[in-house]
């Protein structure tokens, strides 16, 4: 793997982490170390804009030389293999997915595809949207949708980029930022797939979405 150049991404707010991120990032850098994956990290204070200050993170990536983007909040948790394992799928667009945290609410941040067109491979699964709390993509995947949405690129004294994390109001249906990312991805032909077997502490509520799906079914 010492090819694979990899930059972490993190929106921080009020420029702070999770005590649980930063222990789990730790650890992650010493595995993808060990399988000689070269990393770099960087965390971007945020305000009220989170759609904006991802929208620079991506930017940030594509004015690099690094091949592989892995963006990751700030108040998740994770074991020390999972960005490895992600890496591994040699996907453009692979994630985990994690628990809403709102309230008592025991769903995951993820939509499905239809029966028809969903796919599976071992633990991966072909989705429609995800949450952007853990999420690997390739320099590649962010080219095609720059090839494809060339209109959303902004520019202004601060940042020049594109402006794929919106919300947005599509056919009725309101996607925050990450959602919208996602409806673009598909747009462009890029395939979206989830590692459901990979287990994210979203502040406190931890959640394994294969052991979901495993209850789920024998309800």
């Amino acid at each position: 793997m010492s090819q694979i150049r990899l930059m972490i991404v993190s929106p921080c707010q009020n420029g702070m982490t999770h005590s649980l991120f930063t222990i789990s990032l730790i650890r992650s850098i010493k595995v993808l170390e060990r399988a000689r994956v070269s990393v770099s990290l960087v965390l971007q204070p945020t305000g009220s804009l989170l759609a904006y200050e991802r929208n620079i993170l991506l930017q940030t990536f594509m004015n690099s030389n690094c091949t592989h983007l892995l963006c990751i909040d700030s108040d998740i948790a994770w074991e020390m293999n999972a960005p490895l394992k992600l890496l591994n799928h040699n996907k453009e667009f692979v994630c985990a997915t994690y628990k809403i945290r709102a309230g008592d609410h025991q769903g995951y941040v993820i939509t499905r595809l239809s029966k028809e067109e969903e796919i599976h491979d071992g633990d991966l699964i072909k989705i429609d949207k995800v949450g952007f709390g853990f999420v690997l993509l390739k320099r590649d995947a962010v080219q095609k949708m720059q090839n494809k949405f060339s209109e959303l690129y902004f520019k202004n004294e601060a940042f020049d980029g594109y402006g794929f994390f919106s919300m947005e109001n599509i056919n009725g249906e309101f996607m925050g930022e990450d959602y919208a990312f996602c409806h673009r991805a598909r747009l462009a032909d890029i395939d979206i797939w989830c590692d459901t077997n990979i287990t994210l502490n979203h502040a406190g509520k931890v959640g394994n979405y294969k052991e979901f799906l495993q209850t789920k079914n024998r309800e």
